[in-house]
């Protein structure tokens, strides 16, 4: 396995004027670093931008002007970006894929298509730093070397590789651990269109299927919502009490057992039976346990609605276990249900980078030994 890593500069902001790039094996030895310079044949503005900061960058711009334009450089970096058995990482490499397919668009070349990680993603994670961080900044929260120049293309694609050096160092995990357990740092670049992953509901199928705890909060609501949208029965419908009937489970449920209830609304799917999150207009609800036990102790919960509907519509309460012996089930079984898939839109083709499951996400594996993962980067 090869580790690539790339960083573009521009013009303006827009137009292609450097590439640079290092590749590294698997212990983050060197083995090539390299540097283009690109006319880009557009002027140059990155000085005196309003409230933007100037952006001095290494080469003069009579050198960018007197090197071949990007269509010189393309073969070069589509092998480059498609190099067998290797993980492409940039630091907010969003902006550089989109470098890429606007350059490629303006010279009317065909897409150069490519799976990546996004570094910056990497350490928003676990760092547990809200604002995105700029390369310059990481450089002495991490106590990285500082490069030679800044905003020279090959230096700042170093210091994107030694950041993910790090971040493995600090947490004591592989690359490839770290990045299915950050899922969401994983994107690609197809057909001229650019997408994270979870981005779409395919993605975060794939992600749960890797890792059940692998989505946030928020996504794994909307991958929920999402799927029992677009899911479709299997087969003929199963004739039962279930059949043109709407049924939720507990958010309890949902959240901590996101990858079951994916399964469980396909398994209703069978049986002609929607999955609706609003209780109010459903015909059954499955409550937690620990609801079936604590009746009226806490408020505005589905349970809550479930017992107390106000249009006069009767919602049949059932148990998890009761629920499992409608549609046939042990909980033994559901466990060894394939996760269900939904027909993969064109243009959300991905890698997932990964030797393996993982039962649980880094941040939890920290904290369940003491570590605050908040304070790692701040040592």
């Amino acid at each position: 396995m090869k580790y690539i890593s790339f960083d573009i500069e521009c013009c303006d902001g827009k137009h292609i004027c450097e590439f640079g790039y290092v590749i590294t094996d698997e212990s983050f030895k060197i083995l090539k670093k390299k540097c283009f310079t690109i006319n880009p044949n557009k002027p140059f503005n990155l000085i005196g931008r309003g409230n933007r900061v100037d952006c001095i960058l290494f080469f003069s711009e009579e050198t960018y002007y007197q090197s071949p334009e990007f269509p010189s450089f393309y073969s070069t970096i589509k092998d480059l970006l498609s190099t067998p058995d290797s993980i492409i990482f940039g630091h907010a490499i969003k902006s550089d894929a989109i470098f890429l397919r606007d350059a490629c668009k303006r010279y009317r070349l065909p897409p150069i298509n490519f799976q990546f990680v996004d570094s910056q993603l990497l350490y928003k994670e676990f760092s547990g730093k809200k604002d995105n961080i700029s390369l310059e900044n990481l450089e002495n929260i991490l106590k990285l070397e500082q490069p030679q120049f800044h905003h020279k293309s090959d230096e700042d694609a170093l210091l994107t590789i030694e950041l993910v050096g790090k971040i493995c160092e600090k947490l004591n995990v592989t690359v490839q651990e770290l990045i299915t357990l950050c899922p969401n740092a994983c994107g690609n670049s197809h057909n001229f269109n650019i997408q994270y992953a979870g981005d779409d509901l395919q993605s975060m199928l794939k992600a749960l299927e890797i890792n059940p705890n692998a989505l946030s909060q928020n996504k794994k609501k909307i991958c929920i919502q999402n799927f029992s949208k677009e899911v479709q029965p299997q087969g003929k419908i199963i004739d039962s009490c279930l059949n043109s009937k709407k049924i939720c489970f507990s958010i309890f449920f949902e959240k901590n057992y996101t990858k079951e209830t994916i399964k469980l609304i396909q398994i209703l799917a069978n049986y002609g039976c929607e999955y609706n999150m609003k209780v109010s207009e459903n015909d059954y609800y499955v409550a937690s346990d620990e609801e079936l036990a604590n009746v009226g102790q806490e408020k505005n919960t589905r349970y809550e609605v479930a017992l107390n509907n106000n249009d006069g519509r009767n919602v049949k309460i059932f148990s998890f276990a009761d629920f499992l012996e409608i549609v046939n089930l042990t909980a033994d079984a559901l466990g060894k249900l394939s996760m269900p898939t939904v027909k993969k839109q064109e243009s959300s083709r991905k890698r997932v980078y990964s030797t393996g499951n993982v039962s649980s996400t880094l941040g939890d594996q920290l904290r369940a030994k003491g570590i605050d993962i908040t304070k790692l980067f701040n040592e």
